[in-house]
C-alpha cells in the first residue's frame, strides 16, 4: 500500500507559500482601488506611509508596522495603512494583532476583494476555517478572476476532502494564472485524489518548472507515478526526497514497494530495514545502557564500553586495529560498528614531527574520501579536546550509491605525540542519536597511557 503524506503539524502550510507570491500584487491592487477614493493626506502622513512601504519591500516587517502605526495615529481610518500593518503583523506571526486591524478594515471596506482575502488568510492562521472559507468565497464573488482567493478556497476544499469542488476552483485558477506554481501544486494534489494520475504528474511537473521544488512535491509525484505503474520514475522521485530528508520514513516505505514491483528484493528489504530501524529507535534509551571498563591488550588504552559489546584486536606491521561490535544479533543486523586504530610513529608516514602538520594530514585523508562515494556530506567538524593533543572530530552523512540508505560515519583523530589514534564509528541514521550519546561517553572516558 502506498501512503499519502499528511501535514499534521500545521495543516495550513500550503497557504503560507501562496501569500508570499501575493504580497506585492496585493499591495498594488489595494493602493489602486482604494487610494483613488481618498483625500490627500498631510505631508508627514505620506512620508510615514511611503517609508513603511519601502521597509516592507526590504522585509523589515516590525519597522514597517511602526511607520503605518504612526499614520494611523493621525488618521485612524487610513485604509492602506490598516491593510499594510495587518500584513506586517501577519509576517511577524502576530496573528492577533493582524486580526485587529484587518477586522476594522473589513467593516470599513466590506466589498474589497483583497481585504476579504487577507482577512481569510489571517483567520486560517487562527484556525478559524469556517470564517476563512466565507471570506475567500466573498472575495471570489466580488472578483471572479481572483486567482489567489480561488487557490485559498481550493486548499480548504482539499483539507475537507471535497476534491470535486477543489478541482473546480483550482482548474479555474490555473487558467487565470498559468505561471502560478502553488496553483499547479494544489491542482495536482486534487487530481491525484480524483485518480487523475497522469494529469497530476503533468501538473506537478509544471509546478516544479515554475520554481516549486521541495521534498513534498517529489514524494507526491512519486506516489502518482506508482499509481500508473511507472515504478522506476517513482523510485527516482522518492530518492530525490531522501536527498533532502534522509529520515523520511514515507519515502523509504513507498520506495520499498516500488522496488518490490520491479523484483529488486535486495533494495526493497534494505528500505524496509531502514523503516524498522526508525521504529526500533523509539524504544532505545541510552540511559538504560550499563558500561564496563575496557583495556587494550597492553593496557595502553582504557575507556568505558557498553557491556554488551565484544572486541577483537589485530596487530599489523604498521598499526593495531581493535574492532567492537554489539553482541546482539539485532544490532549486528543493523550494521553498528566501531573501530579503534593505533598508528605508531605516524610522523614517519607524513614526514614531519610537527603535530599541526600531522593532524592536517589526517584531515586531508578524511576529506579525500568524498570523491569515492555517492554521498559524503560533512555536517559537523570540531576540535574535541583530548588533553593538549591536536584533534579533529567529524560527523558525516554517508551513502555508497543513489539507491542505498544513508548512515552516519563519525571519525575522531588524535595526534598523540608522533602517533595517531583514530576512532571510526558507523551507525545507521535512525539510530544515530542513541549511539551518539553512547560513543560520546566512551570518548569522554578515554585514557591513553602509552603507545608501544
Amino acid at each position: 500500500m502506498i501512503y499519502s503524506r499528511i501535514e499534521q503539524v500545521n495543516r495550513y502550510n500550503d497557504f503560507n507559500r501562496t501569500i508570499k507570491m501575493k504580497l506585492k500584487l496585493v499591495l498594488v491592487l489595494i493602493v489602486l482601488v482604494v487610494c483613488t477614493k481618498l483625500p490627500i493626506y498631510p505631508q508627514d502622513i505620506n512620508k510615514n506611509f511611503e517609508l513603511g512601504k519601502n521597509l516592507m519591500v526590504l522585509s523589515k516587517w516590525a519597522d514597517a508596522a511602526n511607520e503605518f502605526l504612526k499614520v494611523l495615529q493621525k488618521d485612524p481610518k487610513h485604509p492602506d495603512a490598516q491593510f499594510n500593518v495587518s500584513l506586517c503583523y501577519f509576517y511577524l506571526q502576530e496573528y492577533d494583532s493582524a486580526d485587529i486591524f484587518i477586522s476594522k478594515l473589513i467593516k470599513q471596506l466590506p466589498n474589497q476583494p483583497d481585504v476579504n482575502n487577507l482577512f481569510g488568510i489571517i483567520k486560517l492562521r487562527k484556525q478559524d476555517t469556517t470564517t476563512a472559507f466565507k471570506s475567500f468565497t466573498k472575495a471570489i464573488e466580488l472578483d471572479k478572476n481572483f486567482t489567489e482567493a480561488l487557490l485559498n478556497r481550493g486548499n480548504i476544499y482539499i483539507e475537507r476532502r471535497q476534491y470535486n469542488e477543489a478541482y473546480q476552483d483550482l482548474a479555474r485558477a490555473a487558467k487565470l494564472d498559468t505561471m502560478n506554481a502553488a496553483v499547479y501544486f494544489s491542482l495536482a494534489r486534487t487530481e491525484h485524489n480524483l485518480e487523475k494520475y497522469y494529469d497530476a504528474i503533468d501538473h506537478f511537473r509544471i509546478a516544479m518548472e515554475n520554481g516549486y521544488t521541495n521534498a513534498d512535491i517529489f514524494l507526491r509525484r512519486g506516489n502518482s507515478y506508482y499509481k500508473v505503474d511507472k515504478y522506476q520514475e517513482a523510485i527516482e522521485d522518492y530518492t530525490r526526497v531522501l536527498l533532502w530528508e534522509p529520515l523520511n520514513v514515507l519515502a523509504y516505505n513507498n520506495r520499498a514497494f516500488a522496488f518490490e514491483k520491479l523484483g529488486d528484493k535486495f533494495r526493497a528489504d534494505q528500505d524496509k530495514q531502514f523503516v524498522a530501524e526508525v521504529e526500533m529507535s523509539k524504544t532505545l534509551n541510552p540511559k538504560d545502557v550499563q558500561f564496563v571498563r575496557y583495556k587494550s591488550s597492553d593496557s595502553g588504552i582504557t575507556m568505558l564500553m557498553p557491556e554488551r559489546f565484544n572486541s577483537s584486536e589485530t596487530r599489523f606491521a604498521d598499526s593495531t586495529v581493535i574492532l567492537f561490535h554489539p553482541d546482539s544479533l539485532l544490532a549486528q543486523t543493523h550494521k553498528v560498528a566501531f573501530r579503534l586504530k593505533i598508528v605508531p610513529f605516524y610522523s614517519k608516514i607524513v614526514g614531519s614531527d610537527d603535530q599541526a602538520v600531522l593532524i592536517e594530514h589526517w584531515r586531508k585523508v578524511q576529506d579525500s574520501a568524498e570523491s569515492r562515494y555517492y554521498r559524503y556530506e560533512l555536517f559537523e567538524r570540531k576540535n574535541k579536546p583530548y588533553r593538549s593533543f591536536p584533534t579533529i572530530f567529524d560527523k558525516i552523512i554517508f551513502q555508497e550509491d543513489p539507491f542505498g540508505v544513508a548512515s552516519i560515519v563519525m571519525n575522531y583523530g588524535i595526534v598523540y605525540g608522533e602517533h595517531l589514534i583514530e576512532f571510526n564509528f558507523a551507525i545507521p541514521l535512525p539510530l544515530f542519536f542513541y549511539y551518539d550519546e553512547l560513543f560520546t561517553k566512551m570518548l569522554e572516558s578515554l585514557s591513553v597511557n602509552r603507545i608501544l
